[in-house]
């Protein structure tokens, strides 16, 4: 389920930066790469629980685990809350729109992009009511400069979501059949594209809708 997740999410942040102007592009074998990420700031990740109990923020613990391009895959860390209910998370590279799973025990489940400085405020009382809350929800804000972006991708997770699961279920499912019987394989693969495009394209006309939270 969660490589589903994967898909849709990583489809959510192509549509969302593939407007943006990159100043300069470098490749990992040119030797500016290495000082362009050194160089660089490591993106912040912040938050705050509000409307839990004393007793709760001390019990309270979020995992988190962040996607790297190295041979650890996945870097897994964790993180308590201070007294106030906030918390940092701990980003070890200057590397731009990294990819964090975080999950805030049976609150709250999501994944963001870190690029410069991201506030994750969680209501807790309203977190509760929802019940097993993921990716935006009410009592959900995504606020900084990376607030609005994370809006978007985790939007696009939740829009048509069964239809979503569906379709990258079926993907999933017709990669063997390439091997035997190609014309099916080109067949379904052409139906699974068809929707991915018009999802994308759906979406993208309904970007000032989403970048209020809606959804």
């Amino acid at each position: 389920m969660k490589s589903n997740y994967f898909i849709l999410f990583l489809l959510g942040l192509t549509t969302a930066v593939s407007g943006q102007t990159v100043p300069e592009r470098i490749s990992i074998e040119d030797k500016k790469f290495n000082n362009y990420f050194v160089k660089g700031n490591i993106p912040r990740v912040k938050g705050k629980i509000i409307n839990l109990s004393p007793a709760a923020v001390s019990k309270t613990s979020i995992q988190y685990s962040i996607v790297t391009p190295f041979s650890q895959l996945q870097l897994k860390k964790t993180c308590g809350l201070n007294a106030d209910g906030t918390f940092q998370l701990e980003l070890d590279y200057p590397m731009p729109y990294q990819q964090i799973w975080i999950d805030v025990d049976s609150l709250f489940y999501t994944g963001v992009y870190a690029n410069d400085n991201l506030f994750i405020e969680l209501d807790a009382a309203v977190l509760k009511r929802e019940k097993g809350a993921a990716f935006n929800s009410p009592g959900v804000k995504f606020l900084g400069p990376d607030g609005p972006l994370n809006v978007y991708t985790n939007n696009h997770v939740l829009f048509q979501r069964k239809k979503q699961l569906e379709t990258g279920s079926a993907i999933q499912a017709i990669l063997p059949v390439a091997r035997t019987d190609y014309v099916a394989f080109k067949k379904n693969t052409i139906v699974c594209t068809q929707f991915y495009l018009s999802l994308m394209t759906t979406t993208s006309a309904k970007i000032p809708l989403l970048f209020h939270g809606s959804y």
